[in-house]
């Protein structure tokens, strides 16, 4: 796929090519009335004519081949014979400001091509190497020493220069893009087929197993593929949450080795960044609600779940599916008040508890943006 993205960069030089004849032709056809050797102006634009046309068929039917060494080389000579033949179209006494007339814009399309097939070095390098080109033409057209190293020189020898290494920076950073969006692509169809099939098996396994080791080794697996796939970097983090999740998945790994109940959590894609001070207060009012359903409520799930509130903040929902409790006739103990409620207050967080006996119980922490919920 990296290939493929140099094989369209180069194949979208194809119009400048044109454009860049169509340039020297008109350039040409006004100057015609100076020329010393009108014949090799003439030969100059038919070839140029000729290597556009051959270019523009091997893009549409050989497009793999644009990006070869061959093709890159000889474009790279033939760009070179055209800057140098402007040297010899004007008579002499014109000086270095018809050194190039026919030779400046078609060239940079071989330092293009070159920079997008190997890299900001090579591109780069043949923008140094056509600029000498350049300068070896005003040299025969007789131009004085002076001139050669004034200002208009050395401009456009940076144009070149920057030309071949921009072009190859941008294609490594295509390239990078596609090969991260590849892996991605791959690792996405990878969970779901170990989703569909290995996680549901463990799932049911964990769940059925007599043997609590069994189950417990069943749970582990279950967590580290589950970290694999959906963990730092994949589609369920994306959005910036790549530190809240692993804090969470943590915090859930210790109650699920602690108590034995399965525990999942889930970020919303489109969850903000939180602040360092957020991730800590929401992990550890999570760590001890999850420890407070596994301890107080035996509950055997406990499912996490953050998400964006809408102009309003974050919120992390904390469900078990344990024994619950009626809150208005039970005193809160001391983790809930100072652990949670307590670590909530300090960004400016609220608690929210609904529970019922039987039915299990919701713990739902909101920090506002205003906290620093997000960057």
């Amino acid at each position: 796929m990296q290939r493929s993205v140099a094989v369209n960069l180069t194949t979208s030089i194809v119009p400048f090519r044109w454009i860049a004849w169509a340039w020297m032709t008109v350039l040409a056809l006004l100057s015609k009335d100076s020329m010393s050797r009108g014949w090799l102006a003439v030969l100059v634009v038919l070839l140029t004519f000729g290597f556009s046309a051959t270019a523009h068929r091997a893009a549409r039917l050989h497009s793999d081949r644009i990006v070869e060494l061959p093709m890159i080389a000889t474009e790279i000579a033939f760009a070179a014979f055209v800057t140098l033949a402007g040297a010899w179209v004007y008579p002499t006494s014109t000086g270095a400001q018809r050194s190039d007339s026919l030779g400046w814009a078609w060239p940079v399309a071989s330092i293009l091509a070159a920079g997008v097939a190997f890299g900001p070095k090579c591109g780069g390098a043949v923008g140094l190497l056509l600029s000498a080109a350049r300068i070896a033409a005003a040299i025969i057209n007789g131009t004085p020493g002076d001139d050669l190293v004034g200002a208009s020189t050395a401009s456009s020898t940076l144009l070149f220069v920057l030309a071949g290494v921009i072009a190859g920076l941008v294609t490594d950073k295509l390239q990078t893009a596609d090969r991260q969006l590849a892996d991605a692509q791959a690792r996405e169809s990878v969970a779901r087929t170990l989703h569909d099939g290995v996680l549901q098996t463990l799932a049911v396994f964990e769940r059925r197993s007599e043997d609590p080791d069994l189950a417990r080794m069943a749970r582990a697996t279950e967590r580290d593929l589950r970290e694999y796939l959906f963990g730092v970097g994949s589609t369920a983090e994306l959005g910036g949450a790549v530190e809240l999740g692993p804090a969470l998945r943590e915090a859930a790994a210790k109650i699920e080795d602690r108590f034995g109940c399965a525990v999942r959590v889930v970020l919303a894609p489109d969850l903000p960044t939180p602040h360092p001070s957020v991730i800590a207060a929401l992990t550890g009012a999570a760590a001890e609600a999850m420890n407070n359903a596994g301890k107080h409520s035996h509950s055997t799930s406990i499912t996490v779940y953050c998400e964006p509130i809408e102009e309003e903040g974050i919120s992390c929902s904390i469900r078990d599916n344990g024994t619950g409790f009626d809150p208005s006739s039970t005193v809160e103990g001391v983790g809930l008040t100072s652990s949670v409620r307590g670590r909530l207050s300090e960004v400016g967080g609220t608690v929210q508890i609904e529970s019922a006996p039987g039915r299990g119980t919701e713990i739902l922490l909101t920090i506002p943006y205003s906290s620093g919920g997000s960057v």
